[in-house]
């Protein structure tokens, strides 16, 4: 009987499984953790301590919700590098009392949680982007401990002391952010009494602790209070001491290309960020990076000079530390637009925060920036200085996206960041020009979205001022082109020179400037 289908042709060739259809890592990530990210510990744990730094510049009441949710966070992911630092005693009791500082935080942390399962505020809701960051660093570090802990000798005395360095650099990392909490606290406690003056309800002064408290933030406060104690207690005489034992590598060999890459992946990643993703937070985060590229160059370039490395650097560092205004300035206009909750894209704060470790290789040593005539002496000074120039040069890019993003007239902002900036940049222009700006108080955003935390259009002086920044950094970014000679790096010649053509004078690019394009 014949078959009721037919046969299959043979002839015609199989579907072959294209590479797409492949979704295998290249590598197994309990293996290898942090895998494209060349950083230390111990370079992590300096970015660290660098966002706690950060942290107590620029806290305000506002905040105090964001960072106390974002504390246990914190917290749990410096218990879990804490214990699993190499070397601990066998000893139950000493491994007790090394423990104890970190036992007690944790203990804290957990009743603050559970106590917040009662109170109405902070309540649930977002977390406060700078403590994601601190957590998240965190739990990298201990991801590169738990994979290669093991290959160090904790029997050796130097390696001991390094360890027990660590240890407190963590500690000093979660008491600052325990005070930046704390804070916090305060400034809203202030915040809501004058609220309550000003509508004729002033609110009791607290009989205990500061006056200043409310009820509302009394009982975190006191929490909050007590995890600041018991990190500083840890701390005590031990900090100085305990971290001039730190190995930071000084004396080993180091990476004098790691500046170029570091700088070649943040000019990508920058470009791609912004191209995608150009919101408040990432912007911050760009204006930032430039202007501390721009300052670790005219650092650069004064110690190369001194070495004679380099020759006639006056113009040219002119020229870097305007730039480093006009970025920094572009930087404080892009804060005032951001928010709390705001995220920041992971591979931009990564290339970021690489950019920073390849910084402090050179320009670091110990627990100080290194001098300048030791830094004059450590290699690759010259490349150093040739690929941060260039990567001002480069930066032009960057500026000219800002400028379009600035001139955006959709943007918006929390109010009251937004009417502090409008009132001040109008005095500013009243100083700079007082006849053509009379001397009257204009309402540019109303009490009643202040009290009320809402997102406002920019107003007119706010508006022009960011416009005005992001032009005077494309300026400063342009005014550097071909500022070095190709000579510079060439180990032949005996002295590199600097052209003169392409920079600018202070009067050039002024530091800060407040008054805007249409008015001059």
């Amino acid at each position: 009987m014949a078959a009721d289908t037919s046969p299959p042709d043979r002839s015609a060739p199989e579907p072959r499984r294209r590479h797409v259809d492949v979704d295998e890592p290249l590598f197994d990530p309990d293996l290898i953790p942090n895998a494209g990210d060349p950083r230390s510990v111990g370079e992590l744990l300096r970015d660290v301590d660098l966002h706690a730094r950060q942290l107590l510049f620029d806290v305000s009441g506002e905040d105090a919700a964001g960072l106390l949710r974002g504390w246990p966070p914190v917290v749990d992911a410096a218990s879990r590098l804490w214990y699993v630092l190499p070397g601990r005693p066998v000893d139950p009791d000493l491994c007790a009392d090394l423990d104890r500082p970190m036992a007690r935080l944790s203990a804290l942390t957990e009743g603050l949680t559970s106590a917040r399962g009662f109170q109405q505020w902070p309540g649930c809701g977002f977390v406060d982007r700078r403590f994601h960051q601190i957590a998240s660093t965190l739990v990298q570090a201990a991801e590169l401990v738990a994979r290669y802990g093991a290959d160090v000798a904790p029997t050796e005395q130097r390696v001991r002391r390094d360890i027990q360095a660590t240890r407190t650099r963590l500690m000093h990392a979660v008491y600052l952010s325990a005070h930046g909490v704390t804070v916090a606290l305060h400034e809203r406690s202030r915040d809501l009494r004058e609220v309550a003056a000003a509508e004729g309800t002033p609110l009791p002064l607290a009989a205990a602790r500061s006056p200043y408290l409310v009820a509302s933030t009394a009982t975190w406060t006191h929490r909050m209070s007590v995890c600041e104690r018991t990190a500083g207690a840890y701390l005590g005489q031990r900090l100085h001491e305990q971290l001039a034992d730190e190995v930071d590598g000084a004396g080993e060999a180091t990476d004098p290309n790691r500046v170029r890459r570091a700088l070649a992946g943040w000019d990508i990643q920058a470009h791609r960020t912004l191209a995608a993703h150009p919101t408040p937070a990432n912007l911050v985060l760009a204006s930032a990076t430039q202007a501390r590229i721009a300052d670790t160059t005219a650092f650069l370039l004064t110690s190369a000079s001194a070495s004679r490395a380099l020759a006639a650097t006056g113009t040219l560092w002119t020229a870097v530390e305007a730039t480093k205004h006009a970025w920094a300035d572009l930087e404080s206009r892009w804060r005032d637009l951001c928010l709390p909750q705001d995220r920041l894209d992971p591979a931009l704060a990564q290339s970021a925060s690489e950019v920073r470790a390849a910084y402090g290789d050179p320009t670091r040593h110990s627990t100080g920036p290194t001098a300048t005539a030791m830094l004059a002496n450590r290699p690759g000074l010259v490349e150093a200085v040739r690929a941060s120039v260039e990567a001002l040069e480069a930066s032009a890019d960057i500026a000219q996206v800002m400028n379009e993003k600035s001139n955006d007239p959709h943007l918006t902002g929390p109010a009251r960041a937004l009417s502090l900036r409008a009132h001040n940049d109008l005095e500013r222009l009243r100083e700079a020009q007082p006849r053509r700006h009379a001397n009257r108080d204009v309402l540019w955003v109303t009490p009643r979205d202040i009290h009320a935390q809402r997102l406002v259009p920019l107003p007119r002086p706010v508006a022009e001022g960011l416009r005005e920044a992001a032009w005077q950094a494309m300026q400063a970014a342009g005014s550097l082109r071909g500022a070095l000679s190709p000579t510079v790096g060439d180990t032949n010649a005996p002295t590199a020179r600097l052209r003169h053509t392409a920079t600018c004078s202070p009067q050039a690019v002024p530091a800060s400037v407040t008054v805007s394009r249409q008015a001059r």
